[in-house]
């Protein structure tokens, strides 16, 4: 066991709550806790993240990315696509904000055991910090960039509840709201296929 799982345990302390705490995604965090390499910066916010959450700092190793590996990255970025901006209507924002909260719950109340739960839980949260960020006056008309599980998450949402509403009473409002996720349905979905398509070529 590396020394740093060792350190969470003995702290109670989860994946998640440092990953939120250190303000990065928690496959960082899972990949600092397998001893896989992270970036000198994210090696720097989990470890006051952590100082933070306990009152103890954490004095052990964190296996860091070689400054090679870094040029190299940065090298094949340079050939990458750059993430999806996209913009939202206020009305699209709250619906958003109702559509991940639903899935959040749905993810948390089931009993099933299932794979990448914690992945996905902190993809939520992320996804919510945004639209809450973006719902604020002034902030709503401009662009946030969205990553390949975060435009997944928004899609699944949106589905989700563009289901519940076929399953509601029929009303004028549920009309207006049904419209709404066709409309977001198809803003997402060419992002959707991207980003589904990278997720499987990453696994490969």
């Amino acid at each position: 066991m590396h020394p740093f799982e060792e350190y969470l345990k003995q702290h109670h302390l989860e994946s998640l709550a440092v990953s939120i705490k250190a303000q990065v995604r928690y496959v960082t965090v899972w990949n600092a806790v397998k001893a896989n390499p992270i970036t000198k910066d994210h090696a720097q916010k989990i470890r006051q993240a952590v100082v933070n959450l306990t009152g103890i700092p954490y004095t052990g190793p964190l296996v860091r990315r070689r400054r090679l590996m870094v040029k190299q990255r940065v090298r094949i970025g340079t050939m990458k696509q750059k993430l999806p901006c996209l913009t939202f209507t206020p009305d699209q924002l709250m619906l958003l904000q109702k559509a991940v909260t639903l899935t959040e719950q749905m993810i948390r109340v089931n009993k099933e055991p299932l794979p990448n739960v914690n992945f996905a839980l902190a993809t939520v949260t992320q996804v919510q910090a945004k639209i809450n960020r973006m719902i604020q006056p002034g902030i709503w008309s401009e662009a946030v960039e969205l990553d390949c599980n975060e435009v997944l998450i928004l899609q699944t949402a949106v589905w989700i509840f563009a289901a519940g509403l076929d399953f509601a009473e029929p009303s004028p409002e549920n009309e207006t709201l049904k419209e709404q996720c066709r409309t977001l349905n198809l803003l997402l979905a060419p992002l959707t296929k991207q980003a589904r398509i990278k997720n499987r070529n990453a696994r490969c």
